[in-house]
C-alpha cells in the first residue's frame, strides 16, 4: 500500500458559519416579513370585499325590487301615517283613489325605496340614498360625494366603491347608476328624460366599523403567529449553525491533528476501519476527457473492494472504476476544485453492495473519499421491515381469532348452560314423582317422557356443543402449532407426494367422482409435512366447493421458472366471487354459508401461513360458476442450495 507524506494531506481552510447564519436570519426574516405584508394586504382586502359584499346584497336588492314594480306601474297603499300622496306625482290623474271609502294612493319605485329605506334607517342598517342631479325632492339631493360621483356617471356609468369618512366614521360607499327605462317615464317624463338617459343613482354606505373589528382582530393573530413563527425560525437556525458549526470545528481539529503527526495519521490511515482513498484530479485535454488517479488507498479499501492497492495506485477512475461511479465524476472535480465536501449514498453492481461516502478536498486539485460497507444495515432494516409487516399480520390475524373465538365459543356454552338446566329441571320433575307409593298413570307417562325423549335430546345438545368447543380449540391449537414450526426443508418429490395425498384422500375423491390429472411436478425445497398438508387442504377445498352440474375435474401441473418452482391446482368447481377473494384467507371464513358445507374455516389459512413460512408466494385466479386456480410458488432446488 502507497504511505502518504504530511505534505499530501492537509487540512481544509476553517468553514466559517457565521455568515451563512447571518445570511440564513435575514432571509428568513425578508420572507416572514413579506409573508405578513403580503397576508396584512389580503386581511384588509377581504375587509374592504366582505363590506361589499353587504353593500352589494342591498343594491342588488333594491334594483330587483325598483325594475319590478317599474314594470307594473307601481302599486296603490292606504293612505296612513307615513304613507301620503307624493306630490311629485301630482301630474298623474290615478294617483289617487278610493275604494269604499278607504283612500289609496300610487306609490311608484322611488317612493317605495324611500319607504323601505327610512325604516331600515331606524332599525340601524346601512343607509341608502336615492339621489340626483335634478332630484324632484329636496331631500333626494345628493351630498358632495354623491355629486362627485353623479357627475362621473355622465362620463362612466359603471359602480364606485370607496373608503369615505361620514361623520368621522369609516363607511364603504358604493354608487350604482340608474339607467331610465320605459316604465320610468309614466313618473318622470314630465322632466325630459328619455329612454337611456342617466337619471341619478343608488347609494349604500355600509359601516365599516364592525369588520374594521374583526381585521384587527386577525391581524392581531397574523402579527403574533408570524412573530411566533420569526422567533421559532431564528432559534432553529440559530441551533443548525450551532451544531454545524459544533461539527465543522470536530472535524478540523481531527484534520489538524492528522496533519501535525505523520505517524499517528499512517497508523489511523492503515488501521482505520473505514475505506479511504486519495486522489488526484487530472485536467481533461484533446484525447482524454477530465479524471482522476488514485494516489493511496488503505487496507480496508482493498477489503471492500477486493482490489490491491497495486492494483489501484497510479491508475485513473475510468480504468478502476469503470462504471460504478463515472456519474460521480463531475462531483469529484468539483470538490478537487475547492467546492464543498459531500456525502452520498450509493450502491454497486459490480461489488452488490452498499456504501456510504464522503468527499473532501484535503488540498488543491485533490478530493479524498472515505466510505463505509452499510450493506448489512441496509438488509436488516430491510429485514425488520419485512418483520414488522409479518407482525402486523399477525396481530390482524389475531384480532379475528379472538373475535371468532369469543363468538364460537360463546354459542355452545349458552346451549350447554341452557340444556343443562333444563335437564335439572326434568331430573327434580322425576325426583319428584319417585317418592309415592305408586305412580299415576299420568306420572308413569310423564316420566318416560323425560327418561326417553326430554333428558337424552338435551344430552344431545350438551355433547353437541362439547364437541363443536372442542373442534374449535382444536382448530386453534392445529393453528399455534403451524406458527411456532419451522420448516425442515428437504428436497420433495412433488410428483410422488402429490399421489400419496390422492391415495390418502381416496375415499373422499370416489365419493365426489373427482377426475384427477397430474402432469410431471419439478421438486422443490420444503417441509415434507406441511406441503403434505398445504397439498391435501387444496384437493379438500376443490372436493367441498365442487360444482353439483358436472363431474369435479381437478388438474395439477408445474414449472421451474429461475429460483422457483411453480405449480397450478385448477378445478371445474362453483368458483370464488369476486367480493371473496381477498377474505377467504381470513382464519374461519368460508365462501359458503355455515352448515352448507363441512369444516372448521381454516384451511386456506393455513395454506397461506405454510407459503409464508417457505419464503413463496400464492394467488388464485376465479370465474364464478367455472372453477378456481392456486398458483403455488415455492423454492426450487438451486435456490436452497445457493442460500
Amino acid at each position: 500500500m502507497t504511505q502518504l507524506s504530511s505534505e499530501q494531506l492537509h487540512p481544509p481552510e476553517r468553514f466559517r458559519v457565521l455568515p451563512y447564519l447571518v445570511t440564513a436570519c435575514i432571509l428568513w426574516t425578508f420572507l416572514v416579513a413579506l409573508f405578513l405584508v403580503v397576508e396584512h394586504r389580503n386581511i384588509h382586502h377581504q375587509t374592504t370585499e366582505f363590506a361589499k359584499t353587504q353593500g352589494n346584497g342591498v343594491l342588488g336588492r333594491d334594483w330587483v325590487f325598483r325594475h319590478w314594480l317599474s314594470r307594473i306601474g307601481g302599486v296603490y297603499a292606504r293612505v296612513k301615517g307615513e304613507v301620503q300622496p307624493n306630490p311629485h306625482l301630482a301630474h298623474i290623474p290615478t294617483r289617487d283613489m278610493s275604494v269604499d271609502g278607504i283612500d289609496f294612493t300610487l306609490i311608484n319605485p322611488a317612493y317605495m325605496l324611500r319607504l323601505i329605506h327610512e325604516a331600515e334607517l331606524d332599525e340601524g342598517k346601512d343607509y341608502v340614498h336615492i339621489t340626483s342631479l335634478s332630484p324632484l325632492r329636496p331631500k333626494n339631493s345628493p351630498d358632495s360625494w354623491e355629486e362627485g360621483m353623479l357627475q362621473r356617471f355622465e362620463i362612466k356609468p359603471e359602480m364606485v366603491v370607496e373608503r369615505a369618512k361620514v361623520n368621522g366614521q369609516p363607511f364603504l360607499r358604493m354608487m350604482w347608476p340608474m339607467k331610465v327605462e320605459e316604465s320610468c317615464l309614466k313618473c318622470h317624463g314630465i322632466q325630459g328624460y328619455q329612454v337611456g338617459d342617466n337619471r341619478g343613482g343608488t347609494s349604500v354606505s355600509v359601516p365599516l366599523a364592525p369588520f374594521i373589528a374583526v381585521e384587527k382582530r386577525n391581524l392581531g393573530i397574523l402579527y403574533g403567529g408570524g412573530g411566533a413563527l420569526w422567533v421559532v425560525g431564528m432559534a432553529g437556525i440559530l441551533f443548525a449553525g450551532q451544531n454545524m458549526q459544533r461539527r465543522i470545528e470536530k472535524q478540523y481539529e481531527a484534520e489538524e491533528a492528522y496533519r501535525q503527526s505523520e505517524d499517528r495519521y499512517r497508523l489511523l490511515f492503515e488501521n482505520m476501519t473505514t475505506a479511504f482513498a486519495l486522489c488526484e484530479v487530472e485536467e481533461a485535454t484533446e484525447d482524454h476527457p477530465v479524471d482522476y488517479r488514485f494516489a493511496a488507498v488503505n487496507p480496508s479499501f482493498e477489503k471492500l473492494t477486493g482490489l490491491q492497492a497495486e492494483q489501484v495506485v497510479g491508475r485513473t477512475g475510468r480504468d478502476v472504476i469503470v462504471h460504478d461511479e463515472e456519474r460521480r465524476m463531475d462531483d469529484f472535480v468539483r470538490v478537487a476544485k475547492g467546492g464543498e465536501a459531500m456525502a452520498f449514498h450509493s450502491y454497486s453492481p459490480t461489488l452488490n453492495r452498499y456504501f456510504e461516502n464522503w468527499v473532501f478536498s484535503p488540498r488543491p486539485n485533490q478530493f479524498a473519499v472515505i466510505f463505509s460497507d452499510e450493506t448489512a444495515r441496509i438488509e436488516a432494516a430491510h429485514e425488520r421491515d419485512t418483520l414488522l409487516e409479518r407482525i402486523e399480520q399477525k396481530n390482524r390475524d389475531l384480532e379475528g381469532i379472538l373475535y371468532v373465538t369469543s363468538h364460537d365459543l360463546r354459542s355452545p356454552l349458552v346451549n350447554i348452560q341452557g340444556f343443562s338446566s333444563r335437564m335439572q329441571k326434568h331430573f327434580d320433575r322425576v325426583l319428584s314423582l319417585l317418592p309415592g307409593d305408586s305412580f299415576e298413570p299420568e306420572s308413569r307417562d310423564e316420566a318416560i317422557t323425560l327418561l326417553q325423549e326430554k333428558i337424552p335430546t338435551a344430552l344431545g345438545y350438551v355433547c353437541s356443543s362439547a364437541e363443536k368447543m372442542d373442534q374449535l380449540l382444536t382448530t386453534l391449537l392445529r393453528v399455534s402449532r403451524l406458527e411456532r414450526q419451522e420448516p425442515n426443508f428437504q428436497t420433495l418429490n412433488m410428483s410422488g407426494l402429490v399421489k400419496e395425498v390422492c391415495a390418502s384422500m381416496t375415499f373422499q375423491l370416489q365419493q365426489a367422482h373427482a377426475d384427477i390429472s397430474v402432469a410431471s411436478l419439478p421438486p422443490c425445497q420444503g417441509d415434507l409435512v406441511q406441503i403434505n398438508q398445504l397439498l391435501s387442504n387444496l384437493l379438500d377445498n376443490a372436493i367441498k366447493y365442487r360444482s353439483s352440474s358436472r363431474p369435479l375435474r381437478i388438474e395439477i401441473s408445474g414449472e421451474v421458472e429461475g429460483e422457483m418452482a411453480h405449480y397450478h391446482i385448477r378445478d371445474n368447481g362453483i368458483g370464488i366471487s369476486d367480493d371473496c377473494r381477498d377474505k377467504i384467507w381470513e382464519i374461519f371464513y368460508r365462501a359458503a354459508p355455515r352448515g352448507t358445507v363441512t369444516g372448521e374455516g381454516i384451511g386456506l389459512t393455513l395454506v397461506r401461513r405454510i407459503v409464508e413460512k417457505h419464503r413463496g408466494e400464492i394467488q388464485l385466479h376465479s370465474i364464478l360458476d367455472e372453477g378456481t386456480t392456486f398458483h403455488l410458488s415455492l423454492p426450487a432446488i438451486e435456490t436452497r442450495r445457493q442460500s
